[in-house]
């Protein structure tokens, strides 16, 4: 294939949009989309070679696989070989198993998946781990497997219609990633099936380009005009985009578009073409693939260490990664596209890698203590750690309908706590303000305390089903369980109110989730533990900003600084904790039963305390830690709140 100098300038302002944007330079706050130009030139340049080699008759899926492994893997080895004992360094014990977890998927090229299940690509930490940028790798990939196994099956089929038949998928792909913003945004983001019709883009151009379906206008002056409107989309997103745009639907087809504008028209003779040709667009063209994967693993470890650094340190960090870059581009990618790395040779050196990093990471992940042990100041940091041990109230096992006597501190239980996580981390709290209480645990995660209806988290039916049959289990534990007086409930029904989960009812019915929904549910449970005798007593959710606050407590002993930096004043409450908070209250007065209220015991003076002392408060956005909740339990008697409130 002719070497086009403007594609290796394209790729120039792709990886330089999403370093920039990673950095936090100001004007680059859309950088992110120079990742979906490069999935339009891979798919472009990768189709118009093995579509070339289908023509001739020559194409080798085992030779189009040897190229991917050659221009893969060698710099992504380097930089795990780097950034591995690095993290080992810096990184505290729980993200260093986090690490290695990443490094696992990372080398199965499915890094994309991992972190689709672990985190929102805009969550307020992920600039803390140092391969979430490998996501795009595990989508290319993904690809590139299925792609070239596609064409063969269509070229012996239809060859002529292959360019529609590929529209015909992409197409589906575009509308779903459109949809999935509403219905299930994380997977939009990652997944291959919602990214595809980029790689697409790129792909039917290549086959028309090809077959001379579509060619590039004689006319200068309408070449210079179409490769100028191109890059003017990729710049418009990269500046007026940011982590509130819906991405990657319709907002995405500005910088697919203008990527194919270019890639069509910005011939060398145009003044697109000559400024995407200029020797340090080309220079950082050809570094593009290793300043990608060097990036994220410099920023995400200086992060770690250093609270917000400023822009010198982030533009140092940048050159750092232009050099870097620079030198894996040389003495690694470069010698490996030799032909002496080849078949055998190059077989043994990807099997190599791929074990040792996958079983480095499986080490990691499921025995990080062997590994991080030895690290400097692991003590200590195993002691803060502790603080931040998931909270499961009595037991983990308290979420199976068929609970045993692990869930209850007593034979005859006089007190219930029922809802999902937020209702787990009270339990402490009610045992250390009444250690002989008679307690029966009834929780399960993301299920809250109602008697018909049960969130639909991303698109998980199944695990709906199974909060409706736990919830009706609990209903059915109370009619047999004549000695309990006093149920709390408690959840942040947050989840219950989020435009992108769904609501299931016992029926099947399916409808979106909305606050007279929530209040309906919740004012039946209400009334079904009336007639019961019993009266129930809502713990609303404890204040919260949005921001992960056990780990910022964490960073703070790690940073040598006040915990009373990760507090946080009574105006900085998320809007979704407002929410639920405006319709708990309303739900009280209307049918007059008793909320505590956390956020009033948390931010008695207006600002929200994250800390008591050296305790932790907080485990995470929202969830109060086992010590946590034992302090605030003992010092405003939980118990008491849950019972008589005087």
């Amino acid at each position: 294939m002719e070497y086009r100098k403007e594609i290796d300038g394209l790729r120039a302002v792709a990886v330089l949009a999403v370093v920039f944007c990673h950095a936090g330079f100001p004007g680059f706050t859309g950088g992110f989309v120079g990742v979906d130009v490069f999935f339009v030139i891979s798919g472009y340049l990768i189709t118009s070679i093995i579509y070339r080699e289908f023509l001739a008759g020559d194409f080798s899926l085992a030779r189009f696989y040897e190229r991917r492994a050659r221009r893969i893997l060698p710099a992504l080895f380097l930089v795990l070989l780097v950034t591995t004992p690095l993290a080992w360094l810096v990184l505290w014990p729980t993200d260093f198993r986090d690490y290695a977890k990443s490094l696992v998927y990372v080398v199965l090229f499915a890094s994309n998946v991992h972190f689709y299940k672990e985190t929102g690509y805009f969550a307020p930490d992920v600039e803390l781990r140092p391969l979430l940028h490998t996501w795009s790798l595990g989508v290319e990939e993904q690809y590139y497997i299925l792609f070239p196994l596609l064409l063969m099956v269509c070229w012996r089929l239809r060859r002529k219609w292959l360019a529609l038949l590929l529209a015909g998928l992409a197409l589906p792909s575009l509308g779903v990633a459109e949809y999935g913003l509403r219905a299930f945004p994380d997977a939009s983001f990652y997944l291959l099936p919602t990214r595809a019709w980029e790689l697409l883009a790129g792909a039917i151009y290549a086959i028309l380009a090809a077959d001379r379906a579509l060619v590039a206008s004689s006319r200068l002056a309408v070449r210079n005009l179409s490769s100028l409107a191109g890059l003017g989309m990729i710049v418009t997103a990269v500046v007026t985009y940011g982590p509130d745009t819906p991405f990657p639907g319709i907002h995405a087809l500005l910088p697919v578009l203008g990527a194919l504008l270019v890639i069509a028209t910005a011939t060398p003779d145009t003044v697109a073409g000559k400024l995407l040709s200029v020797r340090p667009m080309l220079a950082v063209g050809l570094w593009s693939y290793s300043i990608y994967l060097w990036h994220q693993p410099l920023f995400a470890l200086v992060r770690y260490r250093e609270d917000a650094p400023g822009m010198l340190t982030m533009s140092a960090l940048t050159a750092a990664t232009l050099g870097l870059a620079y030198l894996g581009w040389r003495h690694v990618e470069t010698p490996f596209r030799r032909a002496s790395w080849r078949g055998h040779r190059l077989l043994r050196f990807s099997l190599l890698g791929i074990v040792v990093f996958l079983a480095f990471g499986l080490v990691g992940k499921h025995r990080d203590d062997v590994l991080k042990r030895h690290a400097p100041g692991y003590e200590a940091q195993a002691a803060v750690e502790r603080q931040l041990l998931r909270n499961f109230g009595l037991s983990g096992k308290c979420s199976q309908i068929d609970a045993g006597s692990e869930c209850q501190t007593g034979t005859e239980p006089d007190f219930m706590v029922w809802g999902d996580s937020y209702a787990m981390h009270l339990v402490d709290g009610i045992l250390a303000a009444r250690p002989d209480a008679r307690l029966i645990q009834r929780t399960r995660s993301a299920c809250g305390p109602f008697l018909d209806v049960a969130p639909v988290l991303d698109g998980d039916l199944a695990e709906a089903g199974r909060c409706l049959a736990f919830n009706a289990s609990t209903v059915e534990l109370l009619g047999k369980t004549p000695s309990i007086r006093h149920v709390v409930l408690a959840s942040p029904f947050s989840q219950y109110l989020a435009p992108a989960n769904g609501i299931l009812r016992p029926d099947g019915k399916r409808e979106r989730p909305d606050g007279n929904l929530l209040r309906q549910g919740l004012l039946k449970t209400i009334a079904h533990l009336r007639s019961l005798g019993i009266e129930p007593v809502i713990f609303a959710p404890p204040p919260a900003n949005g921001s992960d606050l056990g780990r910022c407590l964490a960073r703070s002993v790690l940073l040598g600084r006040s915990p009373e930096f990760c507090d946080f004043t009574i105006e900085e409450i998320s809007a979704e904790n407002t929410a639920v908070y405006e319709l708990l209250s309303g739900i009280g007065r209307e049918s007059g039963v008793r909320v505590v209220w956390l956020h009033e015991l948390l931010c008695p003076d207006g600002r929200c305390t994250t800390h008591a002392g050296e305790t932790f408060l907080f485990l995470d956005e929202g969830h109060l830690t086992r010590n946590g909740s034992a302090h605030l339990g003992r010092v405003h008697d939980f118990y008491r709140l849950a019972t008589d409130g005087n």
